[in-house]
């Protein structure tokens, strides 16, 4: 009994201590916010010349739970959750989730401009042409395949995920 008591006294004391709450940024402003979905409608635009619609923009300041087996680590960082459609183009609808989690200001957009910039309007056309690849005569959808296979991007709308 006196050592099932010491290993439970033991594992407890892991246990806590094994625990850490981090903020990684800080809470973005109003105005930062709007900065942010400004910054992100003006070069989708630059990038893909035609215009976007923001249809949905939501922005969650929280902890962020990161568990294991005796290790809690808790992150507190900002996601934008962001929805956009092309006014020209009804059948891309771009889906977004950015996380600011870097001390640096507008890490979210600095990542969003690096890594998904380039793709991201092809990647959204795969869930339509997912629906749609084998309509005849449907001329919104021959338009975006013609579009991404220009600018080399037919594995982001073809690939196993939409097949």
């Amino acid at each position: 009994m006196r050592y099932f008591r010491i290993m439970f006294i033991v594992s407890l004391m892991i246990a806590l201590s094994s625990c850490s709450l981090k903020t990684l940024s800080s809470e973005a402003t109003k105005q930062e916010q709007e900065q942010v979905k400004q910054k992100i409608l003006s070069l989708l635009e630059k990038e893909y010349n035609q215009s976007f619609k923001m249809l949905k923009f939501n922005y969650e300041y929280k902890y962020h739970y990161d568990i294991s087996f005796l290790f809690i680590v808790g992150k507190r960082y900002g996601v934008y959750n962001i929805e956009i459609k092309s006014e020209n183009n009804p059948a891309v609808v771009i889906k977004l989730k950015l996380e600011d989690s870097f001390d640096e200001k507008n890490s979210a957009l600095v990542f969003f401009k690096e890594r998904r910039l380039k793709n991201v309007y092809c990647s959204s056309f795969g869930n339509y042409w997912k629906i749609h690849k084998n309509d005849k005569n449907n001329k919104q959808l021959e338009k975006n395949i013609k579009y991404c296979d220009s600018i080399g991007q037919k594995g982001q709308y073809n690939n196993p995920y939409t097949r």
